[in-house]
């Protein structure tokens, strides 16, 4: 789309009589960029946060006694593969990317002082990947719900893990032509 109107503007200058400065068409050839790139990033983020949804419904299910299916009633340990766990992204429909950014986001929500207690949880240098949820603060998927709608990921908080895991997959390619350059 930014390239379309970036021809466009290239066109007004070339028409006979324009007056359009280089300097406009390339400030608006970056703002439509921008713009690409934020809607994007919103629906990445709607994705996200639309599995996370999803996710609710399997970890609230119960079985046939009452109990809860996907998830140990005792511990709270998840049973079944998170939309953004190292192998649940496949299994949810998101993209690695997405999942790592997710992940990177909930478990930096982990180290912070929140004014809730978080939906999940993730006991850092114990032995095994396993998510846990917060059955006893958030026994119902109601409550569940309502964490996300007033604690939940932001767009704002989404955009900045990813553009900090764009900076260190940057650096790390560029770091490896280096190597590979030697």
């Amino acid at each position: 789309m930014d390239k379309r109107i970036g021809q466009l503007m290239e066109r007004v200058a070339l028409a006979p009589g324009s007056a359009v400065d280089t300097n406009i068409v390339q400030r608006v050839t970056a703002a439509a960029a921008a713009l690409n790139r934020m809607n994007i990033l919103h629906g990445q983020f709607n994705v996200c946060l639309s599995r996370m949804a999803e996710l609710l419904i399997y970890l609230y299910a119960r079985d046939d006694a009452g109990m809860f299916a996907n998830v140990d009633p005792e511990t709270g340990r998840i049973l079944i593969p998170v939309p953004w766990g190292d192998t649940g992204w496949k299994v949810w429909g998101l993209r690695n990317h997405e999942a790592v950014t997710l992940r990177r986001l909930l478990l930096g929500r982990l180290a912070q002082r929140r004014r809730l207690v978080p939906l999940f949880g993730y006991p850092i240098g114990e032995r095994g990947n396993r998510w846990y949820l917060s059955i006893d603060e958030y026994p119902t998927i109601a409550s569940a719900n309502a964490w996300i709608e007033a604690d939940g990921p932001t767009l704002a908080e989404f955009r900045k893990v990813m553009q900090q895991r764009q900076a260190q997959e940057q650096a790390r390619q560029q770091a490896q032509r280096e190597n590979n350059g030697r």
